[in-house]
C-alpha cells in the first residue's frame, strides 16, 4: 500500500485521472489541467535571489482557477474587504435557501438553469415580502452567494443570503426592521416553494429527455413536501458571516487541508460531524468517487456564484449606500481605517523572503509558460 505524505490534491487527480476523464466535459477537462498545472514549471514563474545568503528561490504562478484549491485565498480575502465597506450599521440576517434533493438529478444534467431559476426565485421572494406594506415597504438589498456541497461533496445545493434588516422606501426613508426578526420562515419558504416550482413549470421545454408525466409527477411531489429556510439574526459581528460566505466565493469546498492521507485507491478526508463543528470525523472514499464528486460542484462558463440585488445591487449601490447613510446619520470612518490597514497587511504579506535568513527576495529571471505540448504533467486536452 502506498501512502504519500502531505498529499494535496493535485496528486489525487494525476493518480485517480485516467478513470474519470472519458466521461467529462471539456469545460471539466480544463479545469483538472488547471489543477494538475498550478504552482509547476508549466504556469511559468520568477526565479528570485537572496541577497544576504544568495539562496536561490523558484517561484512558480498559480493557475487562478476558481475552483482550484490552492488558489483563491488573497482574492477571497480581498473580497471580504470590499464587503465590509458596504456593510450599513444595522442588524444582518443570515438566510439560506434549500433546493430539495429530490431535483438532484435535474441539476446535474441541467446545472445552469437550475441555478438562475434558483436566484430568481430566492430573491422574488424576499423582494416580495420586502415590498410587502404590512412589512416594510420597501426594497430590500442582499447578496446572495451559491452553495452546492457539503461535507462529504455530495450535491446539496442552496443559497446563502446576508440581507440588511430594513428596506429604502420610495420616499427615500429607512424603514427598518425588528432586531432579532425579519420575515417568517414559514411564510417565506411557501412562498419560495411555489415561486421555484412555477418557474420550472416554465421552462418545461428546456428539460431536454424529460418526459411530461415525469416532469409534472416530480414537481407535484415538490408543492406536497416542506422545503427548508433558514433565517437567523446577525446581531453582532457581521464580519463574521461575511468571512463565512468568502469560502464559497473564490474557492470550492474541498482544501488540501482535509486531505488526511492517500493511497492506492482511497482518499481520507476530514469531516465536521453533523451533531457539531467542534467535533471532527474522518470519511474514506475511493479516489475516482472524490473526483466524480468534485466534479459535480464545477460551475457552467461564466456563472456568477455571487449576486447582488436590490439596493445592493452594482449599478447602484454606492449611490443607495450613501443615502441610507445619511438617513441613519452614522458615519463609518472607523470601519474604512481598519480596512485599510488590513488591506495593508494582506499586500506585505504576500511580499517573498528568503525561507532561510527571512530576508526579502529579488526577481533575477523570469520563466515563461510552457506550451501544452511540452507540459512536463500528464495532462489532457479532447
Amino acid at each position: 500500500m502506498l501512502i504519500k505524505s502531505k498529499p494535496n490534491f493535485a496528486d489525487i487527480v494525476t493518480q485517480f485521472e485516467s478513470e474519470i476523464r472519458p466521461n467529462l466535459s471539456y469545460q471539466e477537462h480544463r479545469i483538472l489541467n488547471h489543477i494538475q498545472a498550478c504552482r509547476t514549471p508549466v504556469m511559468g514563474g520568477h526565479v528570485l535571489d537572496c541577497e544576504s545568503c544568495h539562496r536561490t528561490h523558484y517561484q512558480y504562478h498559480s493557475c487562478r482557477d476558481r475552483h482550484c484549491p490552492c488558489c483563491g485565498y488573497q482574492a477571497s480575502q480581498q473580497w471580504v474587504e470590499a464587503r465590509m465597506e458596504d456593510v450599513l450599521p444595522v442588524t444582518y440576517h443570515h438566510l439560506v435557501f434549500t433546493l430539495p434533493h429530490t431535483i438532484n438529478h435535474w441539476v446535474h444534467y441541467h446545472r445552469k438553469l437550475i441555478y438562475r431559476l434558483l436566484f430568481q426565485a430566492v430573491w422574488s421572494t424576499l423582494n416580495q415580502f420586502g415590498r410587502d406594506p404590512k412589512r416594510l415597504d420597501g426594497q430590500l438589498g442582499a447578496m446572495l452567494v451559491l452553495h452546492t456541497w457539503g461535507q462529504n461533496l455530495g450535491r446539496h445545493v442552496h443559497i446563502h443570503c446576508l440581507v440588511p434588516s430594513g428596506a429604502l422606501q420610495s420616499n427615500m426613508r429607512w424603514q427598518p426592521a425588528k432586531s432579532t426578526y425579519l420575515f417568517p420562515v414559514r411564510a417565506l419558504s411557501r412562498c419560495y416553494r411555489g415561486k421555484m416550482v412555477s418557474l420550472l413549470r416554465a421552462a418545461r421545454s428546456q428539460f431536454e429527455g424529460v418526459k411530461d408525466n415525469e416532469f409534472n409527477e416530480v414537481l407535484d411531489q415538490l408543492m406536497a413536501k416542506n422545503w427548508n429556510v433558514y433565517s437567523k439574526p446577525v446581531i453582532s459581528k457581521t464580519e463574521t458571516v461575511v468571512g463565512y460566505l468568502a469560502r464559497y466565493t473564490k474557492r470550492i469546498g474541498l482544501t488540501n487541508a482535509r486531505i488526511l492521507k492517500v493511497d492506492n485507491d482511497h482518499v481520507w478526508l476530514r469531516c465536521r460531524d453533523k451533531k457539531g463543528e467542534k467535533t471532527s470525523g474522518v470519511i474514506k472514499l475511493e479516489g475516482v468517487e472524490l473526483l466524480r464528486r468534485f466534479i459535480l460542484h464545477t460551475l457552467p462558463s461564466g456563472f456568477m456564484r455571487v449576486r447582488y440585488y436590490g439596493y445592493l445591487a452594482n449599478v447602484h449601490r454606492r449611490k443607495k449606500l450613501k443615502q441610507i447613510r445619511q438617513v441613519l446619520a452614522n458615519a463609518t470612518k472607523k470601519t474604512a481605517t481598519k480596512l485599510t490597514h488590513t488591506t495593508r497587511q494582506l499586500k506585505q504579506s504576500y511580499r517573498p523572503v528568503c525561507t532561510k535568513c527571512q530576508r526579502l527576495l529579488r526577481i533575477v529571471r523570469v520563466l515563461p509558460p510552457k506550451p501544452h505540448w511540452l507540459r512536463v504533467t500528464p495532462l489532457f486536452v479532447p
